[in-house]
């Protein structure tokens, strides 16, 4: 809200005669990273967009996802000085304290890599989107674009209209990538980054101590330790072996040979992932996001198919394999983008309902300890809770009635998406932080726009109670989570 608040300050700044809801409107609009605005900000200075961007990258998911382990990396920091020890205490006591400040350590080099990781992923696949898009664009688009384009479109917060770009597949392919990239495909990905950022580290460490055997050699006469858990802690590469043990083991069983890949096993073997980083889950239920994310994406893809095909349809004007590009990406930066390449006016009244289906459905179930003590399994959770909240049944009552009762407009001019449809249209927008809107046609704002200031001010708290439901700073279990 702060930094809401600061943004909103700064856009009334920036643009004169815009009014102060209008920019709290932006600011949380960009700050949630939705894309919703009442007013058109395709015209707003180029200082105005790149404040907007920085505060996408304020409140992106990804880089807020970075706050549970800075958070623990803050509360490991302040409690080791408390576990070293102490002349006055027993030996007892401080073999005790020995061991927690061993797994505070580990704790706290575990916490500092998923830091590390959540920064590289941002920075690599925002050096992605923007080299692909600036080599492969049709449209012409200038290096700040290109760059302020791929910032959009990894938080999903796309304010600039999508639809003169429709024949350019580098500028549909980016967006629609980005989107998924810069939120729901991260908890898919985010296991397998960690893996191939491991092979990477043990490559470099390989590389690096064939050139410095004699270094090494030093490090370990300057730093002594009788067991492997010392050893490791203090940064040595190899660490000795109890009698017995397996090649790649510590002394305590855990996996590796240096402080830093035991920081990766800790992160990747634990039994609660989520406690290491929000985003992380272990592998089955990677799988189930993974596949309900395309499941939803091909539902949500199915009327373009359907409907729109031939005839006077949107994807009428192109080619077959084009129809099917565009309709997979329209659907998924729909969902998490809140852009569109083809106008939403043109929807049937099943197509809107599909739609906000589709944005209604949570992107990722963000556990929490409560679910996982109760539970065990995010997927089994991610079912039952819908399917017991009174709520969701009257959504899907009001579902079947628009899909098997749908009336399509007749006439340019026929009445068409009456205010409730609009309504419901755009708060559920607004909560999943998707940014679609169905305006009236005579209007070139979006429907929030065209509301009064009270109204406005409940779609930003809409906005804001969405982006808050997805943030989980949770620190208390993760001492738990390691072995």
């Amino acid at each position: 809200m702060l930094i809401a608040l600061t943004g909103a300050t700064a856009l009334c700044y920036t643009e004169d005669n815009l009014a102060f809801v209008d920019a709290l409107f932006a600011a949380m609009s960009a700050v949630c990273c939705c894309g919703l605005s009442t007013v058109e900000a395709a015209e707003w200075k180029a200082e105005t967009h790149a404040f907007l961007h920085v505060m996408m990258l304020a409140g992106g998911a990804i880089l807020t996802s970075a706050y549970q382990p800075l958070l623990r990396l803050w509360a490991v920091s302040k409690l080791c000085p408390m576990l070293e020890g102490d002349t006055k205490d027993s030996d007892g006591g401080n073999a005790l304290g020995g061991n927690y400040l061993s797994k505070s350590m580990r704790l706290w080099y575990a916490s500092a890599l998923c830091v590390v990781t959540t920064l590289m992923y941002v920075i690599l696949v925002h050096i992605s989107l923007a080299f692909f898009l600036g080599m492969f664009n049709r449209s012409n688009l200038r290096v700040p674009d290109v760059v302020l384009l791929a910032v959009a479109s990894f938080h999903g917060a796309i304010f600039t209209p999508m639809e003169p770009y429709v024949d350019d597949p580098a500028v549909v392919a980016v967006a629609s990538v980005g989107c998924a990239l810069g939120f729901t495909m991260f908890p898919v990905l985010l296991r397998c980054f960690l893996r191939m950022e491991w092979f990477f580290f043990s490559g470099v460490k390989r590389l690096f101590s064939s050139f410095r055997q004699t270094s090494t050699v030093r490090q370990r006469s300057l730093f002594p330790a009788d067991n492997g858990e010392e050893a490791a802690l203090l940064g040595c590469v190899d660490v000795p072996l109890k009698k017995g043990a397996k090649e790649g083991e510590f002394e305590g069983g855990v996996k590796g040979y240096s402080t830093w890949d035991r920081a990766f096993c800790d992160i990747l073997k634990s039994k609660q992932p989520a406690s290491m980083h929000t985003f992380l889950f272990d592998l089955r239920e990677t799988v189930y996001l993974g596949v309900a994310w395309v499941v939803i994406t091909v539902i949500a893809a199915a009327p373009f198919w359907f409907q729109q095909w031939s005839g006077d349809g949107l994807l009428a004007p192109y080619s077959a394999p084009y129809k099917v590009f565009l309709a997979l990406c329209q659907a998924a930066i729909v969902r998490f983008g809140g852009a569109s390449f083809l106008s939403c006016l043109d929807y049937s009244d099943s197509h809107i309902a599909i739609t906000i289906m589709a944005m209604y459905v949570p992107p990722i179930p963000v556990p929490t300890y409560r679910v996982y003590k109760k539970w065990k399994s995010v997927p089994l959770a991610y079912a039952i809770r819908p399917f017991t909240s009174r709520k969701f049944w009257l959504f899907v009552a009001v579902f079947c009635i628009l899909i098997f009762e749908e009336e399509w407009p007749d006439g340019p001019d026929a009445p068409y998406y009456d205010m409730i449809t609009r309504t419901m249209f755009e708060v559920v927008s607004a909560f999943s932080g998707c940014g679609l809107s169905l305006p009236p046609r005579w209007s070139a704002l979006s429907f929030s726009g065209t509301l009064g200031v009270f109204s406005k001010l409940v779609i930003v708290a809409v906005m804001f109670a969405g982006r808050h439901y997805t943030v989980d700073f949770s620190i208390d279990i993760g001492f738990n989570s390691l072995p």
